[in-house]
């Protein structure tokens, strides 16, 4: 797939770890469980949400999928997962625009990104546990 043409600035660096040393923070000194929690839930749920931008592009229903792709945009934003985040904001605005031609190609490509974001979170955990 070619995604040149597509209005994404992909990072190589999928996660921004200053917003999950912003989250880690906020826990209590040394409990990584806030952490922890949130990115267990982002992981639950957008999945979930992947899911359903899916089955939208497939109804051509392009109010819950631009709804749907804004709540991954946000989650994904909180978690610092910011190659997610910007495929959701291309995503959105094609849907609220009503523009669902090649969708699939960019779903496919967010698949990819949500799952480097989920690994990328997951060795993030790893890093500060030790």
């Amino acid at each position: 797939m070619d995604f040149k043409d597509w209005p994404i600035g992909l990072n190589d660096n999928p996660i921004n770890r200053k917003a999950l040393d912003d989250i880690r923070a906020l826990g209590s000194r040394g409990d990584e469980s806030l952490l922890e929690k949130i990115i267990d839930l982002f992981k639950s749920r957008s999945k979930s949400l992947l899911e359903e931008i899916t089955q939208s592009l497939d109804n051509k229903d392009t109010e819950s999928l631009w709804k749907t792709a804004h709540a991954l945009k946000s989650s994904s934003g909180n978690v610092g997962a910011m190659n997610v985040f910007e495929i959701c904001s291309v995503i959105e605005i094609r849907a609220r625009d009503g523009k669902l031609e090649r969708l699939e190609e960019l779903i496919e490509l967010l698949k990819q990104e949500l799952d480097v974001a989920c690994k990328e979170l997951h060795a993030y955990l790893e890093e500060t546990q030790e």
